[in-house]
């Protein structure tokens, strides 16, 4: 402690690159997230307790696919900002990075390519609007304190309850965040049951022999929706 005050770190995260399914890229991208809080974790248990604080130097996603058509269309995405702004939000909400401990990002300026730093930074040239850089955007919004609303990546809605006609089953709904107000709908056979918009639904006869599921939105601030679905695999007995 005598001649160290500050380690600084480098947790970027990454999604799981060069394969075509983009749900997969972006999945991994929020399991990358996960780890990279406990990461950071890690590195506080051993620091803090000899006085010494964690800070970044750089962070961002480490994204250095081969296929460039894959590399353009995924930095581009509307889904790269959510999934931004979910990582800005943990390492804030965890470990205060970007508001009481600093946080910096890396802010290469250049075109997408598959270099090994091609990607990284948060704008492709100078004055790109911020409509079309979605980091760029995510990382404005957090600025000033706005986050997609979500529940952390890995962690699953639920029904709970008898399942029968008469029977109230409920709905299990994991932590959320950065959350205004939740919309809620019951369905059967994936269709939407009128009137079944509460935390709790009642069974009737016309659920009998289908299986029922539940759809949930979670509403943030500026504009920020995040859709959730659960479909049960029971079917309702008569």
């Amino acid at each position: 402690k005598d001649i160290l005050d500050v380690v600084v770190i480098a947790p970027y995260f990454y999604p799981t690159q060069d394969q075509p399914d983009d749900d997969v890229y972006f999945n991994g991208g929020y399991a990358s997230v996960n780890a990279q809080i406990t990461y950071i974790d890690a590195h506080k248990k051993i620091a803090n307790p000899k006085g010494i604080a964690i800070e970044t130097y750089e962070v961002g996603q480490h994204s250095t696919e081969n296929d460039l058509t894959l590399q353009q269309r995924r930095q581009r995405s509307p889904r790269m900002k959510t999934l931004y702004g979910y990582y800005l939000s943990e390492v804030s909400r965890v470990h205060g990075f970007g508001r009481t401990v600093p946080f910096y990002h890396y802010h290469w300026i250049s075109q997408i390519s598959t270099s090994q730093s091609g990607a990284w930074g948060m704008l492709e040239y100078l004055g790109q609007p911020r409509a079309d850089a979605p980091k760029y955007d995510a990382y404005l919004d957090a600025y000033e304190g706005i986050f997609p609303p979500y529940t952390r990546y890995g962690t699953n809605l639920r029904i709970l309850g008898t399942r029968g006609a008469g029977q109230t089953v409920s709905l299990d709904l994991p932590a959320t965040f950065n959350t205004r107000s939740i919309d809620i709908q019951w369905t059967a056979d994936g269709v939407a049951i009128s009137g079944a918009n509460g935390w709790k639904y009642t069974q009737d006869g016309s659920v009998v022999g289908k299986k029922l599921g539940v759809l949930v939105t979670l509403n943030g601030d500026k504009g920020y929706t995040t859709p959730l679905s659960y479909a049960d695999p029971q079917v309702v007995p008569g």
